[in-house]
C-alpha cells in the first residue's frame, strides 16, 4: 500500500513523505484497530546554512486490543503534519484508534478521544516498550545529528524502528524454539523403536 498524503518535510518541498523518507516505514501497511496509541516528542538538530537548528518529531506506538504493539511511525510535530496524520495512517490501514496517550491538542486535531495510562499487563509492556524505543531514538539521534536533510533524519529514525522489530522478532523465535524443545521433552518415546 502506498500513501498519497503529503506530508512536508521541514523545508517545505511539498515532497511526499513517503518518498522523501524513501523507506517502508512511512507507507507499509498497518493494523486496523488499535485500543490506544501513544504519541511521544523527541528533537534532534538539523544543519542549516546559519546553524543548527531544532527540530521536534514525534513518534507513536499503536496497542492493539491482544496486547500486541506496532511502531506507526515517525513524522515533525508541526501543525501541518498533525492535520494530516490521521488520513496518512488511514491509508496505511488504521481504521479506528480508540483513544490517544500523551497529547491531549493532538487528539483533539485527530478527533479521538484521551485515554488514560494503561493499567492492564498489556499496557505496561507497552508502555516499557515504548519507554525502550524512545531511549533508543535519543540515542542514536543525538549521535548522528546535526542531519543534513530530511532524508537522513528519517533514515536514522527508520533504523531504530528495524533493529527493535528485528531483536523482537529473534525473541519471539526463541520463545517458540523453547516451547517446541518443552513439548517434545515431555513427549514419550516411541515404543518397539524403529
Amino acid at each position: 500500500m502506498t500513501s498519497t498524503t503529503t506530508m512536508q518535510g521541514p523545508d517545505g518541498t511539498g515532497q511526499p513523505h513517503a518518498q522523501t523518507c524513501a523507506h517502508h516505514w512511512m507507507t507499509k501497511p498497518l493494523c486496523r484497530r488499535h485500543e490506544r496509541t501513544l504519541f511521544i516528542q523527541f528533537s534532534f538538530k538539523m544543519r542549516e546554512p546559519s546553524g543548527a537548528t531544532k527540530q521536534l518529531w514525534r513518534w507513536a506506538l499503536g496497542m492493539l486490543a491482544s496486547g500486541e504493539c506496532e511502531v506507526l511511525g515517525a513524522w515533525p510535530a508541526t501543525a501541518s503534519h498533525d492535520r494530516l496524520l490521521r488520513e496518512h495512517l488511514r491509508e496505511r490501514g488504521v481504521e479506528r484508534i480508540g483513544a490517544l496517550l500523551g497529547d491531549e491538542t493532538l487528539a483533539r486535531v485527530m478527533g479521538v478521544p484521551v485515554a488514560r495510562p494503561p493499567l492492564k499487563e498489556s499496557g505496561i509492556a507497552a508502555m516499557v516498550r515504548a519507554a525502550q524505543l524512545q531511549a533508543k531514538i535519543e540515542r542514536a539521534v543525538s549521535r548522528e545529528s546535526p542531519f543534513e536533510d530530511f532524508d537522513s533524519a528519517c533514515a536514522c529514525i527508520a533504523r531504530v524502528f528495524e533493529k527493535a522489530e528485528r531483536a523482537e522478532l529473534v525473541q519471539q523465535r526463541r520463545g517458540l524454539r523453547d516451547q517446541w524443545r518443552a513439548i517434545r521433552s515431555q513427549s514419550p518415546a516411541p515404543a518397539g523403536g524403529a
